[in-house]
């Protein structure tokens, strides 16, 4: 576990004001934050070695791809960060699914567990 490093995060969503309020959000939290707005973008910025984050944050409903997508395209690679699908459209179906990816979910509505979630998932401490 590392505790010494500040966690990098790629918040992933079509919306400029949800990347912002999770920017503003997140370096409260003291996270770094770099930002995609599409599936398209994410994936392009993540074939970058040199700026890999840490923890991806993927919004689902997204146009030409969703975050379900964009984390089938990054399990099929060989080494990718951590997920989490971060959405207010979390049905049993798409959290089945994202589990089986090894994707952590969380509802847009709680805040709080992302902050959690994104430590967890890098294992990074508090």
């Amino acid at each position: 576990m590392r505790d010494s490093h500040t966690l990098q995060v790629l918040v992933v969503d079509d919306s400029a004001d949800i990347r912002f309020m999770l920017r503003m959000f997140l370096e409260d939290a003291g996270m770094e934050v770099c930002e995609a707005s599409s599936g398209i973008a994410a994936l392009a910025r993540l074939d970058d070695a040199s700026s890999r984050p840490d923890v991806v944050v993927l919004d689902q409903r997204m146009p030409e791809l969703t975050g379900l997508e964009v984390a089938r395209a990054l399990v099929a690679r060989a080494d990718h960060p951590p997920l989490v699908l971060f959405s207010a459209y979390l049905h049993p179906v798409l959290q089945a699914e994202a589990q089986e990816l090894g994707v952590a979910t969380v509802d847009k509505t709680d805040l709080p567990a992302l902050i959690d979630v994104l430590r967890d998932t890098a294992g990074i401490a508090a």
